[in-house]
């Protein structure tokens, strides 16, 4: 069965590495800034809480849930992913360019801080457009492989853009001097580099560089022709006569909302927790985590290029249950408090320039009105959070071994449902099936950055952990529950209308 030329093929293959580029740069937007929003929302606002850096997380969600859908409609109904993705890139490239202006806004630039992160998420709809583009760009056989591709460019995207703040740390936090108020520092570098790379994504859209052939529909064509004998172009086909398995559908979708919901847990409380927990300064906590999701992010990458070989050989079913959920619920298991001492407080005094300490004999009164700094001292769980005198604090060990149960099942979560679901959705056009997975998916991380913050700033680490993996239960369940259903569209018996 010859479905296209070698000049094709090889068009078609160069057209899916740019979809797997766009792929890395969205991800490395999203992840670059991420280590560093919470100390770069204490710059630009003074005592600012974890509630305010919920909704900043919340944002970029919020953003993609609105969008995904409309970018996936716009893709079915103009048969071309090229429109909307040039939109969504010009989007990203403005948004993170404002993100580094940010210091621009004298007031109230925490809220403009939210609607920066808010168009970021705008601009990663497009992922609803290559979900789309891989699905109807490759065979049966190849998408399976091609979408853990492109999960795993996601997944270096994600590990570059840690890699890269923790470069950046060597700015610090004032920066260089760019005129005015603006700086090239430690948090607006981000945006800067991002912009950057999305403007080379946005050139390589051109229509010489990316084709569109739809193939997957060209394959089922093919397939009908050999079991009815009939000879007709898949342009023929009456997509809407052939309905989907719309309960395996759902439970995938449901399994993927939970599934992002525990995973918005890092993106949200990542820094503020190990702040709180351990004790530690802005720039070690950014600095840490970022080498933390570094190193667990390249374990990650191998085993993101690893699942494409593994599902040629073993149920994906059964690697998504196995090696994606189990593993996640195991590790989720290890961000819970033990036996052991408090967590640090945080404390306030005088910052003393000529000493470069902190004094406590100072009040507060007397160091405002000699013109010195009233700040952080010692870091750790602010008073407010009055748990943390009770609940022990989490032991950075154990923290460790289950961030790296979570790096090396993330793959497995990533990759194996966007493939489920294409699969049961058959060669039909996906781009709106693909804007309303990625709209549920960025509704759960709306839910979680937003809940899970509440719960733990109001009931500390126990309440926030066993919500996180109570919905990994839950996908694991669904998963196990309707394992039958998670199986590729079969042709109909001589039944297709034409």
């Amino acid at each position: 069965m010859v479905l296209e030329t070698k000049l094709q093929k090889r068009r078609r293959i160069l057209s899916l590495w740019i979809i797997y580029f766009t792929s890395f740069i969205q991800m490395l937007g999203f992840s670059i800034a991420l280590a560093g929003l919470w100390p770069y929302l204490q710059q630009l606002e003074e005592k600012p809480n974890k509630e305010l850096l919920g909704w900043v997380i919340a944002a970029n969600p919020i953003g993609q849930l609105i969008f995904s859908p409309l970018i996936g409609w716009l893709c079915t109904l103009l048969n071309s992913i090229r429109i909307p993705s040039v939109f969504c890139l010009i989007v990203f490239i403005a948004s993170n360019l404002w993100y580094s202006f940010l210091p621009l806004h004298e007031t109230k630039a925490q809220y403009f801080m939210i609607l920066s992160r808010f168009l970021i998420g705008v601009a990663s709809g497009s992922m609803a457009a290559c979900r789309t583009f891989v699905a109807q760009e490759t065979t049966l056989a190849e998408r399976t492989p091609k979408m853990a591709y492109l999960s795993l460019f996601q997944g270096v995207g994600f590990t570059v853009g840690p890699a890269i703040q923790v470069l950046l740390t060597y700015l610090g936090p004032e920066g260089i001097p760019l005129g005015g108020r603006l700086t090239l520092s430690m948090y607006t570098g981000a945006g800067y580099i991002a912009a950057l790379l999305g403007l080379v994504n946005l050139v390589l859209y051109h229509p010489k560089l990316l084709y569109e052939y739809n193939i997957a529909a060209r394959e089922y064509a093919e397939k009908v022709k050999e079991s009815d004998g009939l000879t007709y172009s898949h342009e023929e086909f009456n997509w809407s006569d052939l309905r989907p398995d719309y309960i395996g559908i759902g439970a995938i979708a449901i399994s993927y909302f939970a599934l992002l919901f525990n995973f918005s847990m890092l993106e949200t409380l990542g820094t503020p927790v190990i702040m709180d927990q351990f004790g530690w300064s802005d720039e070690l906590a950014i600095k840490n985590l970022g080498i933390a999701m570094t190193c667990a992010s390249g374990i990650s990458i191998f085993v993101f290029y690893s699942v494409g070989w593994l599902s040629k050989r073993f149920d994906e079913r059964l690697l998504l249950i196995f090696g994606g959920l189990l593993p996640m619920c195991i590790g989720r298991m290890f961000f819970f408090p033990f036996s052991g001492p408090v967590a640090p407080m945080q404390k306030f005094g005088c910052f003393l320039p000529s000493s470069g300490n902190g004094s406590y004999s100072l009040d507060q009164i007397y160091c405002q009105s000699e013109n010195l700094h009233w700040t952080v001292v010692e870091h750790g769980c602010p008073e407010s959070q009055e748990w943390c005198l009770q609940i022990p604090a989490l032991n950075p060990y154990m923290v460790l071994i289950g961030f790296i149960f979570g790096m090396i099942s993330y793959p497995f979560c990533a990759t194996l449902p966007p493939a489920l679901y294409s699969k049961i959705l058959g060669p039909r056009p996906q781009g709106t099936w693909n804007g309303l997975l990625a709209g549920i998916v960025s509704f759960g991380k709306i839910v979680g950055a937003i809940l899970l913050v509440y719960i733990y700033q109001r009931y500390g680490t126990i309440a926030s952990s066993t919500v996180a993996t109570g919905m990994m239960l839950l996908a694991l369940i669904l998963c196990v529950s309707f394992y039958k259903r998670f199986v590729p569209f079969q042709i109909p018996d001589l039944q297709l209308k034409i």
